[in-house]
């Protein structure tokens, strides 16, 4: 078979309805299954615990509404922002909607938001506006910010137990967000400061909450769960080969991002299992046109056995340890 050329797949995703697919994506989340929490310290957290970001993905120069950049070479290069949440217990997207020049990305991913979760994001979304819309529409926040900004209003000094020390939290406060005059009012409630070092490169991380009955340790380890939406971005520029994007219209963009996500959800469902980086290399290999999802649904199942059975003899060695 003849490969379609590329001018002609960018004019047919222009024509063809992205919502159509909507439904399918809605079904497809209803049917992945509840995991377990990948972190046992997190056990007693039931709510889904979401992670939000955006990343610029590469268009063509002469999609009007997209960002542009000068590159090194002195050329144009044109950018759309994925706005996306991710469900950080089993990789299944949320949400998503795209935007180029017309907005940021706290304002895009306030008509995203939804009740009863607990949504982890990084320091970019340090916008009061979307804090408010987060926590007047019943869902927590566990947010990172700078060092000296915002401004906190200490009200009181929590003790740390040996278990917060243990995970690097060096500070746990509670207090208010002042706010300053001409800027949008901050949350009026109670909220929670906590500070820890990171493991990685010993610099403190300073994280807001609304999480006032949980232990200081526990906010650090819902941040470290945004990890998981910075993975997924990489798989989708490096592995499903969506480092730059072959459409023109904001619909055949939109229709791109709904197929990746229709692969995710669909590998959620047809394993039980969050997806791993190697079902997403399989993946990866199927939207390349190197194989198809029948002949690599064998090889990921052989490979989760092989994975259970290791994380199993790991297990027994942790338990081992602890008996003697």
């Amino acid at each position: 078979m003849d490969k379609i050329c590329r001018s002609t797949l960018s004019d047919a995703m222009a024509v063809f309805d992205s919502e159509l697919l909507v439904p399918l994506i809605e079904d497809l989340q209803r049917r992945v299954p509840n995991l377990a929490q990948r972190n046992p310290e997190l056990a007693a957290i039931t709510k889904q615990v979401i992670a939000g970001d955006g990343s610029l993905f590469n268009t063509y120069s002469d999609v009007a509404w997209a960002l542009m950049h000068r590159k090194s070479d002195g050329k144009k290069q044109a950018q759309i922002c994925l706005n996306l949440q991710l469900d950080v217990s089993n990789w299944s997207p949320q949400g998503m909607s795209i935007s180029g020049d017309d907005g940021s990305e706290p304002s895009a991913f306030r008509a995203l938001i939804k009740p009863g979760v607990i949504y982890v994001n990084d320091r970019n979304f340090l916008d009061f506006k979307f804090m408010n819309a987060v926590l007047d529409g019943g869902s927590d926040l566990v947010l990172r910010v700078r060092s000296e900004t915002p401004k906190f209003t200490v009200c009181k000094e929590l003790p740390l137990c040996d278990k917060d020390r243990a995970h690097g939290v060096i500070s746990d406060r509670i207090g208010t967000l002042p706010g300053s005059a001409g800027t949008p009012a901050p949350p009026g409630q109670m909220l929670r400061e906590v500070i820890i070092i990171s493991p990685e490169t010993q610099k403190p991380i300073r994280l807001l909450a609304n999480l006032l009955d949980v232990p200081a340790y526990i906010i650090g380890l819902l941040y470290r769960e945004r990890w998981q939406i910075e993975l997924f971005f990489r798989w989708l520029k490096g592995l499903a080969n969506f480092e730059h994007l072959i459409s023109h219209s904001l619909n055949g963009l939109t229709l791109q991002f709904y197929i990746a996500v229709i692969g995710v959800l669909q590998i959620c469902v047809r394993t039980g299992k969050r997806p791993s980086k190697y079902a997403f290399s399989l993946l990866g290999m199927v939207a390349a046109g190197q194989a198809t999802l029948e002949e690599i649904l064998p090889i990921l199942a052989q490979r989760e056995r092989e994975a259970d059975m290791e994380r199993a003899r790991l297990a027994r060695k942790r338990a081992e340890k602890k008996s003697v």
